[in-house]
């Protein structure tokens, strides 16, 4: 998987924010303080609805998210759904103090949502 900012559509591979994160400690955030309203998957079909909850339910929240210096969620996002229908109160996280530079480019008509 990836991670695509879907205002630009800058593109960073799990294994570019996985390196990112050598050397820094794990810390605990607060889902209270994390942007649940950022726009993560525009155009989702039906299908595509499926396929998340399947991943929601199959994933494992004591692995770290990774955090942008913005505080975004970069990895993670099925982690916090899952966290918040368990009724957890917060996460382990990675937190990037910058972003890497990105893999590629997705091509597109990318405008700004949310």
């Amino acid at each position: 998987m990836a991670y695509i900012d879907v205002a630009t559509g800058r593109r960073w591979t799990d294994r570019t924010l996985q390196e990112a994160c050598k050397g820094l400690e794990i810390e605990t955030v607060k889902l209270d303080d994390l942007d649940m309203n950022m726009k993560r998957f525009p155009g989702a079909r039906l299908t595509d609805m499926i396929h998340h909850c399947q991943r929601i339910m199959k994933c494992v929240t004591r692995i770290p998210i990774i955090l942008g210096p913005d505080n975004k969620i970069y990895d993670g996002c099925h982690r916090v759904v899952k966290a918040v229908l368990e009724g957890k109160d917060e996460l382990l996280c990675y937190r990037l103090v910058e972003l890497p530079e990105h893999d590629s480019v997705v091509p597109g008509n990318w405008k700004r949502v949310g």
